[in-house]
């Protein structure tokens, strides 16, 4: 057998040994364009620690040509502290991105946290710190600016309530 030839199939076996983990964890962006095409919201997976990257968020929003608007990052160092984006999309209108959260590391299982960009204001903002903590992953987008999710009975209560919210409106209320 040639000795070469032997350490050339060697090397590469070595090589995908040590790449194929990496891509096994490497994943796309996952790209939101609004409805009107002028902006695009990209979910990023990331983690400090590469066992991490599928399971913790990094949130950018860009103008169709790719200028930087707004950003929130939801990377722990442990990969414990985090947040995953569950769902996410545009309004009818494009005047709003919603994304809802999965906490990392199984702190408060029963919460997932949401948030919505605004184009008017170029923020994230905190659906939860203005209408109380939201029950669940999923929600529904009605035309033009609605979401339709749960929050809870009353404080303290984790029997889920339906939620309906006009974005439009709800902008304006400061954050509680």
């Amino acid at each position: 057998m040639n000795l070469r030839f032997l350490r050339k199939e060697v090397s590469t076996l070595l090589l995908a040994v040590l790449v194929a983990p990496s891509l096994l964890f490497a994943q796309e962006p996952r790209k939101y364009p609004s409805p009107d095409g002028s902006e695009l919201a990209l979910v990023i997976p990331v983690g400090k620690d590469q066992k991490y990257a599928q399971t913790e968020s990094f949130v950018q929003i860009r103008t169709a040509d790719g200028t930087l608007l707004c950003t929130k990052d939801f990377s722990s160092s442990d990969g414990q502290h985090g947040a995953a984006v569950a769902q996410a999309g545009w309004t009818a209108d494009s005047q709003f991105f919603v994304f809802s959260t999965s906490l990392t590391g199984g702190h408060q299982p029963w919460h997932f946290p949401t948030y919505f960009y605004s184009r008017r204001l170029h923020k994230i903002l905190s659906l939860d710190s203005l209408v109380g903590p939201i029950l669940t992953s999923d929600f529904t987008l009605a035309s033009p600016d609605t979401v339709k999710t749960q929050t809870w009975q009353k404080p303290g209560d984790l029997t889920p309530r339906p939620l309906t919210v006009r974005l439009g409106e709800l902008q304006r209320i400061q954050p509680r």
